[in-house]
């Protein structure tokens, strides 16, 4: 698993665990586009950053709106009462 992938997910309000169980094929598209990825300067920069950046993860990571998505359907899974732990 790569680091920066797992940190990522974290500044999404994302677990990996929960991923792996929930969206497993997501995961490993996620994973995919991370060790492709020609931006990871920018990447280890924006994690190394407070809450305040300047960057936003969509000007530079290639997950940035599938874990957008896979937030917001978290959210709903909640709403529905599907969330599990």
């Amino acid at each position: 698993m790569d680091a920066y992938l797992t940190a990522m997910l974290r500044r999404f309000g994302l677990s990996h665990a929960r991923m792996q169980r929930l969206f497993p094929l997501e995961l490993l598209t996620a994973e995919a586009r991370c060790a492709a990825c020609t931006e990871v300067g920018r990447c280890r920069r924006f994690l190394a950053e407070a809450a305040g950046r300047k960057e936003r993860p969509s000007a530079f990571c290639p997950n940035a709106l599938l874990l957008r998505q896979l937030r917001r359907r978290i959210g709903t899974m909640h709403e529905d009462g599907c969330g599990g732990p």
